[in-house]
């Protein structure tokens, strides 16, 4: 069974930034319902996958800091919650 470790709330920019480094299996990454930009995120510069507000995915990870995220929020600020899972 997976257990979640926490929940952190980043704010994003348009400059691309390391998720912490926490080491788990798999993470839900959710984008806050407020945001009005869309949030990129991925491995490295492969920024593939996106999450406008209230979208949500989990991807499996051995550490969250082997991802990056950023926003194109042209000026504002966008968030992205992250809850982390052992199994």
């Amino acid at each position: 069974m997976a257990l979640p470790i926490s929940i952190a709330k980043f704010s994003l920019t348009d400059t691309a930034v390391n998720l912490p480094s926490i080491p788990c299996s798999k993470a839900l990454l959710q984008a806050d319902k407020d945001n009005t930009g869309i949030v990129f995120f991925g491995t490295g510069s492969n920024q593939v996958h996106t999450l406008r507000a209230e979208d949500s995915i989990v991807v499996e990870c051995s550490n969250l800091a082997d991802w990056k995220a950023y926003s194109d929020a042209n000026g504002h600020t966008d968030h992205l919650c992250i809850t982390p899972y052992y199994t």
